[in-house]
């Protein structure tokens, strides 16, 4: 594994940190939505706070708060928890779906 990192260009290198960095803040949201599931309570990024609509950036909210002032970042970590389990279940469905017609096409000489 060392070797192959070895070999990667800087921007190989930069786009599998990239990479690993929104993989990591996609199952950081999952874990956190499993978690309040369980509990059985309100999911961090789906808190109505009416009081605190439209806060700037802060400590306590990162990214400042929308119109019903629910937390921008725990919203955007969540969009990408649900942005992966679209890109793995439509993959799921079109590569099996991709080899069969392949398979066809070769078979029949297309």
């Amino acid at each position: 594994m060392k070797a192959l990192w070895n070999r990667l260009s800087v921007g190989g290198k930069l786009c599998l940190v990239v990479i690993a960095a929104y993989f990591l803040c996609a199952a950081w949201g999952g874990a956190r939505s499993l978690g309040a599931r369980l509990a059985d309570k309100t999911p961090a990024y789906n808190v109505v706070d009416v009081n605190a609509r439209y806060q700037p950036p802060s400590a306590q909210h990162w990214m400042g708060t929308d119109n019903l002032g629910r937390d921008v970042s725990a919203r955007l970590v969540q969009g990408a928890w649900i942005s992966f389990q679209v890109g793995i279940g439509t993959s799921l469905i079109a590569i099996p779906l991709g080899v069969l017609l392949g398979l066809l096409g070769g078979y029949f000489g297309g």
